[in-house]
C-alpha cells in the first residue's frame, strides 16, 4: 500500500459530498448573475460576477487551490 501513495502523490480528489456542494453553490451564483445580467457589452456586470465568482470560490485559481489540498496520498489507508 504504501507504494501506492508514492504514485499518487501529485494525484487530488474530490469527494463527491463536497462537489455535490460545489455545484449546488455555483449554479446558485450563476442564476443570481443571470437575473442581473444587463447586456453583454457591461464591463461593470461583469467586474460584479468575476467578484462573485471569486467571493464563492468558483473561480479557476480557487478550485486549483481546493484541489491541492486534497491530495489521494493523504487519505489514510484502510484494510
Amino acid at each position: 500500500m504504501n507504494g501506492a501513495k508514492t504514485h499518487a502523490q501529485d494525484v487530488c480528489y474530490w469527494n463527491q459530498q463536497d462537489f455535490q456542494a460545489w455545484a449546488e453553490k455555483a449554479i446558485t451564483v450563476v442564476r443570481e448573475l443571470k437575473r442581473s445580467f444587463p447586456s453583454e457589452a457591461n464591463l461593470e456586470w461583469r467586474k460584479i460576477a468575476m467578484q462573485a465568482y471569486q467571493d464563492n470560490g468558483l473561480d479557476p485559481a480557487s478550485l486549483a487551490k481546493n484541489l491541492r489540498a486534497h491530495k489521494l496520498a493523504n487519505l489514510p489507508i484502510s484494510g
